[in-house]
């Protein structure tokens, strides 16, 4: 766990079924509540929102999660908008406690959020499929993002890192270039942001303040199954010092 790698597929026989456990690093992605404007930007091309969404999107999180009541030029508070709704509100002008909060903040919707289709503004115009931003994005974590873990699609979300440059990264990390046996004997996982740029010397400079090699807190899934039943648990949680401590846990039936 120190080493802030993901761990897959660890698989458990139980009587009559068995149990698969994941620890994915939670600073492999984005902590929301970190986000700057261009980072908002980077996200959002990721996950395949029309351009012309942006500001509103954007401009309105801002005002969600900042301190005072003026509204954006593109963006929303309590009184403008969210108390002139059919079941009004107040805007949080805090940071976020989940991810699916965003679902409050105006400009967002559930496409845009986990995937799906979005209508088209204009009449008549066709639907926009999403690839959605939820999986970008986490609560915790002090905003940088952990390399030895990050999907191709987070680290796309750095700066000047596009698909050829994750995909470079992954490659390294992965140790792909390797012999199947090379790769099962050596540790290939980034030993810090030195060795990253090291071995991908022509990644921008932007992307070191923006990323870490290890992780402290760790989000840890369950699925067990038993004939035709199965269950998944997963929990997020802060490991420091052989002390592991619960920040969150979820159950699906």
């Amino acid at each position: 766990l120190a080493q802030g790698v993901k761990i897959a597929g660890i698989t458990e026989e139980i009587a009559g079924g068995t149990v698969v456990v994941d620890i994915d690093p939670e600073p492999a992605r984005r902590n929301v509540n970190a986000l700057t404007e261009e980072d908002w930007e980077r996200v959002l091309e990721v996950g395949g929102v029309p351009i012309e969404f942006w500001p509103e999107i954007i401009e309105s999180f801002q005002d969600w999660i900042d301190k005072d009541s003026e509204p954006r030029q593109d963006g929303a508070e309590t009184d403008d908008y969210y108390s002139t709704l059919d079941a009004p509100y107040k805007a949080k002008n805090g940071p976020l406690d989940t991810v699916e909060e965003l679902l409050l903040v105006k400009g967002f919707s559930r496409p845009i959020l986990s995937g799906g289709l979005l209508p088209g503004q204009e009449k008549d115009a066709d639907p926009i499929q999403m690839s959605g931003i939820a999986d970008l994005l986490t609560i915790y974590g002090d905003g940088k993002v952990n390399v030895n873990a990050a999907t191709r699609r987070v680290l796309m979300t750095l700066p000047g890192v596009d698909e050829i440059a994750a995909g470079a990264i992954i490659e390294e990390r992965d140790g792909l270039l390797l012999e199947e046996e090379e790769r099962e004997e050596e540790d290939t996982s980034f030993k810090g942001v030195g060795d990253l740029f090291r071995r991908i010397p022509e990644l921008d400079p932007a992307v070191r303040n923006h990323v870490v090699t290890g992780s402290q807190i760790y989000r840890i899934t369950s699925v067990a199954t038993i004939g035709s039943v199965t269950r998944k648990v997963w929990c997020v949680g802060s490991f420091n010092k052989n002390r592991f401590e619960v920040l969150r846990w979820w159950e699906q039936e």
